[in-house]
């Protein structure tokens, strides 16, 4: 089908757009920092933003588990409600899986009866 191929098209050219673009952003932030951290082409203009990220005690990162427990024990008991749905496609390429010709061994063992387990 024709929208189906013209999507799998559209997010090839979308990944390999991102990973040019991923490859070339150091360069334009310092080529910004450089401009004294601004600079205008055409109707757009660049700027540049340092995000910092954290690392959490231990007692907090245990709370951050136990919400993440207690919220899928709701989901899990029906207390939680859905407050909406997204729908959206998925697109995997499939994976070529090795066939194996080599012989499965199988071994029988007798487990006694006073077996301790």
């Amino acid at each position: 089908m024709q929208i189906l191929e013209d999507y799998i098209n559209i997010h090839s050219q979308i990944k390999q757009l991102e990973k040019k673009m991923n490859e070339i952003k150091l360069n334009v932030a310092v080529l910004v920092e450089q401009q004294n951290g601004y600079v205008k082409v055409g109707e757009f203009y660049f700027t540049v933003q340092t995000k910092q990220t954290f690392s959490y005690s231990k007692e907090v990162s245990a709370l951050e588990l136990q919400l993440k427990n207690r919220k899928k024990l709701e989901e899990i008991k029906g207390i939680a409600k859905v407050k909406g749905f997204s729908t959206y496609p998925v697109l995997k390429k499939e994976e070529k899986k090795e066939v194996s010709n080599a012989p499965i061994a199988v071994r029988a063992f007798e487990i006694e009866e006073d077996f301790p387990y």
